[in-house]
């Protein structure tokens, strides 16, 4: 998603470059993709909290069978990651996983506090970058794996 300021209207407009004719049709998307509603398009940090509150079932993010909880984990740690890391939205490390095994209480608090800063209507980008550089579980780690048509691979980044 891209968002930029419409000076004629007067207002922001969402736009998802990514959704050609053909997936409009397959995925029966009814609104123009060049001016996203609001109501279309929740950002990651809203999703968890809506999930987590008990406010949304995690089974209706996502795309395909790709839906659940974990789904929204691993966009809302690409969402921070991104502030630092170019990303593909098929780009994995341990914190994208969505493993409840990996996180200690702490962990979910985490994920948690970042989800709040970011889904703020002017998000909080000072608290997201300091939390973090200084939360090692945050940092996108040199090697990562990618999902291609081929499975998945290892990808060395460029940082």
């Amino acid at each position: 998603m891209c968002e930029y300021w419409d000076k004629e209207r007067q207002r922001w407009v969402l736009v998802d470059a990514q959704l050609d004719d053909l997936q409009q049709v397959k995925l029966r998307i009814a609104f123009n993709p060049l001016d996203v509603p609001r109501e279309a398009f929740v950002v990651a940090g809203h999703a968890w909290q809506m999930c987590r509150r008990g406010e949304a079932d995690p089974d209706t993010f996502g795309i395909f069978d790709l839906r659940g909880l974990w789904f929204v984990w691993g966009n809302l740690v690409r969402d921070i990651a991104a502030l630092k890391v170019e990303l593909l939205p098929w780009d994995t490390w341990r914190l994208t996983q969505g493993q409840d095994e990996h996180l200690s209480g702490e962990g979910w608090r985490s994920l948690d506090q970042m989800a709040a800063w970011s889904a703020l209507p002017h998000s909080d980008w000072e608290r997201l970058r300091e939390h973090y550089e200084h939360d090692p579980r945050w940092k996108v780690p040199p090697r990562i794996h990618r999902y291609t048509e081929f499975g998945l691979e290892e990808v060395a980044l460029v940082v």
